[in-house]
């Protein structure tokens, strides 16, 4: 069996991770690696470098170890950073992570004009593996994949969608695209492709087009909304045009939506089957509520804090703090944390049993994936939710709905069956299963 993924996203490595809590360890391949795939996930990218003797090892860069000119000066912060020459803006630097790490992971260089003309990647193991060129209207011209000593080992052009493989014995092998070079590189690897679990209708289902010959038993497991009607190449499936492919949809409305468009002929060959996620510990109750911010634009929070003194207030951020925020040290229920990181954030995780999504500006520290993971009970506003999957729609309030926010706060705290009862749905919404839901499933078809 094999996973073949487009790219590595929460919804893959959480089918992924359901996979093998079910007892299904087969290999993992992503396509589109970015740089940054967990050790047991594979991909054409990592076969390459490995063929061209590379070793994968190694750190990642931080932001003042990425290639600059001389005297250009980088100036970051905990979210990103920058690179001038002599106050001009020459360079744009994203991280990897928004955990205070500074790791980078690309580096966007402007012309003159203050248009993107280049894009540098840097990977896990701290060497510049991919360049992409693009022309003065944005539009991506060609990317080059290096060794880490350089050397130009897979150029693709985006014009033509052709992608040029400089095989270790020197020879130039051309794929007309990513389907062509991931069916080369499956067959080449030696992979199981009896059974193949693709999540996209992109580049990882014209990939098992090219292999069906191999295949016997093939799972899409649809990870997408639908908009309007059945998508072409899922009806392609259905049709039986792909071998024997079980669709799985892994989202309970999907689900419904699809069904209510299904010929009677085809309802055998849609499942529903959500997540088996990586819990790590049991909500216990304790009256403790966190939030992870680096804006002080926390809505509500006075109100909250005033309206719940049983409550104790922790408001971490990975800078440091305005007035704004610092002010609130004067109620005896909140705590502050600034530039918090590491072992702190972890620890916040472990001692709070709610958490409040109610920080404007971008999250940090993937705080609400990782509340949920830590069963705390999440509530926010409909405007300052960053991950909606995670937070039941009962527990989604509008803002002039503060009392009923603060309402369900005191219910959660004081009725432990109230409690059991929010959990239960903020596990609902996010289409939690049981892994032997994945085991009778798959043994099945």
């Amino acid at each position: 069996m094999l996973n073949l993924f487009d790219s590595y996203t929460t919804q893959s490595r959480d089918l992924h991770f359901s996979l093998l809590l079910a007892g299904y360890k087969h290999p993992t391949v992503t396509i589109r690696d970015d740089g940054w795939l967990p050790a047991d996930v594979e991909s054409p990218l990592k076969y390459i470098f490995k063929q061209a003797g590379v070793e994968l090892s190694g750190k990642g860069r931080y932001f003042n170890q990425i290639d600059v000119s001389h005297f250009w000066e980088i100036d970051a912060s905990g979210n990103d950073g920058r690179v001038l020459d002599k106050g001009q803006l020459r360079a744009h630097l994203n991280y990897v992570r928004q955990d205070n790490t500074r790791l980078v992971q690309s580096v966007e260089w402007y012309d003159r004009a203050g248009r993107i003309r280049l894009i540098e990647g840097y990977n896990q193991w701290g060497w510049k593996f991919r360049q992409t060129v693009r022309n003065a209207s944005g539009q991506d011209m060609v990317t080059t994949y290096l060794t880490d000593q350089g050397a130009e080992v897979l150029t693709e052009n985006h014009v033509t969608g052709v992608l040029i493989y400089n095989d270790p014995k020197g020879k130039e092998r051309f794929f007309k695209d990513w389907p062509a070079l991931v069916s080369y590189y499956l067959r080449q690897a030696g992979f199981d492709l009896k059974r193949v679990i693709i999540n996209s209708l992109a580049a990882p289902f014209f990939t098992l087009l090219q292999v069906l010959d191999a295949t016997e038993q093939n799972y899409l497991f649809w990870q997408e909304e639908i908009q309007g009607g059945i998508p072409g190449n899922m009806q392609f499936i259905l049709d039986g045009n792909a071998g024997k492919t079980q669709v799985v949809v892994q989202q309970r409305h999907v689900f419904d939506q699809i069904e209510g468009l299904l010929a009677p002929n085809n309802r055998k060959k849609v499942s529903y089957l959500g997540y088996s996620y990586p819990f790590a510990r049991l909500n216990q109750g304790h009256r403790v509520a966190v939030t992870f911010t680096n804006s002080d634009q926390v809505e509500k929070i006075t109100e909250l804090i005033t309206a719940l003194p049983e409550i104790t207030f922790n408001i971490a951020a990975g800078t440091e703090m305005s007035g704004k925020l610092t002010a609130l040290d004067r109620f005896s229920n909140v705590n502050l944390f600034p530039t918090v990181s590491g072992a702190n954030i972890r620890l916040l995780m472990k001692e709070a049993d709610l958490y409040l999504d109610i920080n404007r500006g971008n999250e940090i520290f993937d705080a609400v994936r990782g509340a949920f993971e830590n069963n705390m009970v999440i509530m926010g506003f409909a405007d300052t939710l960053h991950q909606a999957r995670y937070v039941a729609k009962e527990n989604t309030f509008q803002e002039e709905q503060i009392d009923q926010m603060v309402a369900k706060l005191k219910k959660v705290t004081e009725d432990p069956q109230e409690l059991e009862k929010t959990l239960q749905a903020q596990w609902q919404h996010a289409d939690r299963v049981l892994p032997k839901d994945y085991q009778a499933l798959l043994s099945k078809l």
